[in-house]
């Protein structure tokens, strides 16, 4: 199924247009007080600060998915991923870490979904974290 159309952007940032798309979406549904989801942040431990960027730092632990929150008074989280691929997407790409928390948030009776940015043909595809984990 696919879900939106949006312009095609540099393969170096190809998680990065999504990202910005989904928290677009996001903000819409906060707005609009249908839900309540956000960016999930990455657990880094800084080593060096040099002005006003960090130059050296490390993961502390694994991230979780990259969005959670509340939706119709249900914790919901989602994965997005994005391919280069024109019609296929390599479930390798989601670590077992990842796949481990999507079976746990499933047997909490979460709501979790993948999205897959498929570039080649500007379109986007949705699966519940049943479908996906199916898969691992």
């Amino acid at each position: 199924m696919i879900i939106v159309n949006k312009n095609i952007s540099k393969y170096k940032n190809r998680g990065l247009e999504l990202e910005r798309i989904l928290i677009n979406t996001f903000n819409q549904k906060k707005f609009s007080n249908i839900a309540l989801i956000e960016k999930s942040p990455t657990p880094i431990q800084v080593l060096k600060n040099d002005e006003d960027f960090i130059s050296k730092a490390y993961f502390k632990r694994v991230s979780t998915l990259d969005f959670s929150g509340v939706y119709n008074g249900k914790h919901i989280e989602i994965e997005a991923k994005s391919t280069q691929n024109l019609n296929i997407f390599n479930f390798n790409n989601i670590q077992q870490h990842q796949y481990e928390r999507m079976k746990k948030l499933i047997d909490l009776d979460s709501l979790v979904y993948l999205v897959i940015e498929f570039k080649q043909i500007n379109g986007f595809f949705l699966l519940t974290g049943e479908q996906a984990i199916k898969f691992y």
